[in-house]
């Protein structure tokens, strides 16, 4: 078949927020949905330890992110309602699915820190971002303050 140009959305839902369970843990929530596009849900926990003259800082954080509406049928990303991306083989090229897990493990002590962090991707997908993340060849952390 012939390939359809790119789809446009202009209807992108955004909700959650954080609640801070004591002073030392947060934990939080956020869902956003790019209409016919995809749908993320995102988990994440943020905990300050005392440990003796400094802070240990924790920050998890998971995403769920996968197709919605027209980006999930073939008829749709036929149509043009792909996420761009890198697609390994035997995939559905276009469609959203995936997984970011990651994990900063931050000492500080007197304004001098040292972290170690892990991050793990799966799915069939890139990460999605709106437009691409803003311009072509930028770059993303998922971990921040």
């Amino acid at each position: 078949g012939s390939s359809a140009s790119s789809r446009d959305s202009n209807k992108f839902y955004y909700a959650g927020g954080d609640y801070k369970v004591n002073k030392d843990l947060t934990l939080q929530y956020y869902y956003g949905n790019l209409d016919d596009f995809y749908k993320q849900h995102f988990l994440g926990l943020i905990h300050n330890w005392q440990i003796g003259p400094g802070v240990l800082k924790t920050d998890l954080r998971a995403f769920d992110s996968s197709s919605d509406g027209k980006n999930g049928s073939r008829s749709g990303r036929a149509d043009g309602y792909v996420s761009s991306g890198y697609y390994g083989s035997g995939v559905t090229k276009g469609e959203v699915d995936n997984r970011a897990f990651s994990g900063l493990f931050t000492y500080t002590v007197s304004g001098h820190s040292i972290g170690a962090g892990y991050q793990i991707l799966n799915g069939d997908s890139d990460f999605p971002f709106l437009n691409r993340g803003d311009g072509e060849g930028s770059t993303a952390s998922r971990l921040t303050d």
